[in-house]
């Protein structure tokens, strides 16, 4: 193939891609069938068992990469650098603009952007970006593939209920990143949780966890009234933005069962109209 097709592993999944379109408006961008039928053809190309294989979600992201004015330079070809604009020479004095780059170059991106907006400020400090690393803390790890897992296994204690059964994600785990916003325990809901964790990246894609992490939450006075389903309903939403362009075979029927439990069980189709 000769699109830049990919096979990425990915811990507990691997990733296959990738498309690259132009779009009209970023905040249309939303993975299409279509799209992941072209990925799954020119990827079968490469590995025929993918034809068989199941997927369990599609993403999609946009990225403003730098071309000349007026040439036909795709997505592909154009260059990955970056440029910052200060705006001075348009007449905009408080006004900066960043574009190109990608995910590997982003700290220095940010790092760029400070200065200039510094030096406006009269700040001359040069930016520590460079040398210094992002703040950690205990609980930053558990989006690593495995690592609930692992904690599971070595605290040998039947009590910790395991709240996501397809990454393995324990009962502590959720307490523990609670834990690591103390005095804002409020802030951290379900979204948040699933941020720092594995929640809600299994087969099932929040089907079973995003209930009992939201359970698990009330009993903790995290949620209260009808918050928690309000935040549940919003996170199984924005899976399924992801499970949408895949259904078909073995995810077809775990969405609907996905749907007997949210909508039949926990009537989440009614939330909307009650909040």
């Amino acid at each position: 193939p000769g699109d830049g097709d990919i096979l990425v592993p990915g811990g507990t999944v691997s990733i296959l891609g990738t498309s690259s379109v132009t779009i009209a408006d970023p905040d249309d961008r939303a993975p299409t069938i279509e799209e992941v039928d072209r990925i799954l053809d020119e990827g079968s190309t490469m590995l025929p068992v993918l034809a068989g294989t199941r997927f369990v979600r599609a993403f999609s992201g946009v990225r403003p990469l730098l071309a000349s004015a007026g040439s036909d330079v795709n997505g592909r070809s154009a260059s990955r650098g970056f440029s910052l604009f200060d705006h001075t020479a348009d007449g905009l004095d408080n006004f900066a603009t960043i574009v190109g780059g990608k995910l590997t170059t982003f700290r220095l991106m940010a790092e760029k952007t400070a200065d200039l907006v510094a030096a406006r400020l009269g700040n001359t400090t040069p930016c520590r970006t460079e040398t210094e690393p992002l703040p950690s803390g205990p609980g930053a790890g558990w989006t690593e593939p495995g690592a609930s897992a692992r904690d599971w296994m070595a605290r040998i204690d039947p009590t910790d209920t395991v709240l996501c059964e397809c990454e393995m994600v324990a009962r502590s785990t959720v307490d523990e990143i609670v834990a690591e916003a103390p005095g804002h325990e409020e802030h951290m809901g379900l979204e948040a949780i699933a941020r720092r964790s594995r929640i809600g990246k299994g087969a099932c894609q929040g089907a079973f966890c995003a209930m009992r992490v939201t359970s698990h939450l009330y009993d903790m006075g995290a949620y209260d009234g009808r918050r928690g389903l309000a935040e549940m309903r919003a996170f199984i939403e924005h899976r399924y933005a992801g499970t949408r362009p895949v259904l078909w075979g073995a995810q077809l029927p775990q969405t609907e069962l996905a749907e007997i439990l949210h909508v039949g069980l926990a009537g989440l189709d009614l939330i909307e109209d009650e909040t």
